[in-house]
């Protein structure tokens, strides 16, 4: 890509989600997706063994054993989607984090052996049973909220109570904890990514830095305590998530939701 983050050689190669009729717009980094990335990476890498593409790479079969399922939708930027997973493993303090992606392994060009008639069947289930916990990588609209196959998982995520079940959102510049709109700028220098935004992570219960308040002063609404608790810690930490899509979360509907 170039300085402003336009993929100019790839822009007349990459089609529309398939079935949405639309016109291509020129893909730069902040909209390249996994739709884009499946047609021009991963079913071309793949074609010669028509195989998945963790199959493809991993070197041993216990490398591919998911550790955290990842509840998505492939239209979200590549790169938010991989700040949140960065941020994710940072917050949690994992030395080694595998996490089961559909788009990756799943095998693209034989879907009807992983995407089954009963979702209890799929692959997506067999993961959900094998990880020790679920992510919810969120756009700034919240779209996996809309997506049947999401609804699903989180039915599934919900039900496992022994489970961690979290949720992770790249929240672009000028967001406030209360809306869901903003400037979504992108900067490369030296082969670097600079996006301007952050991230923001709501975890089912405490992290590692949540005991760390000792001699530290966090505000929790409009009072400020010294030598915060855990919890506080957590309130403090979570604070800035956007309200919008959380409420989203509560307004989610099986009946009305979609499928590619």
């Amino acid at each position: 890509c170039d300085a402003s983050g336009a993929l100019s050689e790839w822009s007349s190669s990459i089609a529309p989600p398939a079935g949405r009729g639309e016109k291509t717009p020129e893909i730069h980094l902040e909209n390249f997706n996994l739709y884009h990335l499946n047609d021009n990476m991963i079913l071309p890498c793949t074609a010669g063994f028509q195989c998945s593409f963790v199959e493809l790479v991993a070197s041993k079969a216990e490398d591919q054993r998911p550790e955290y399922f990842v509840s998505h939708w492939w239209g979200e930027p590549v790169v938010h989607f991989v700040m949140c997973l960065q941020h994710f493993k940072a917050t949690r303090r994992l030395t080694r984090a595998v996490f089961w992606v559909c788009a990756y392994a799943n095998n693209q060009h034989s879907l009807h052996a992983d995407v089954s008639a009963d979702p209890a069947d799929s692959s997506f289930r067999r993961a959900l049973n094998v990880a020790v916990g679920t992510l919810m990588v969120l756009d700034t609209a919240a779209t996996p909220f809309t997506r049947v196959w999401c609804a699903f998982e989180v039915c599934i995520s919900l039900r496992q109570h022994e489970k961690t079940f979290d949720f992770v959102t790249f929240v672009p510049e000028g967001v406030s904890a209360g809306d869901s709109h903003g400037s979504n700028s992108l900067e490369v220098r030296e082969d670097e990514i600079h996006l301007q935004g952050r991230v923001e992570l709501i975890t089912q219960g405490f992290v590692p830095g949540d005991y760390d308040g000792k001699g530290k002063v966090v505000k929790v609404g409009s009072v400020t305590r010294p030598n915060a608790k855990p919890m506080e810690m957590k309130s403090a930490r979570e604070a800035r998530f956007p309200m919008s899509i959380a409420l989203e979360a509560i307004q989610m509907s099986v009946q009305t939701a979609r499928a590619t």
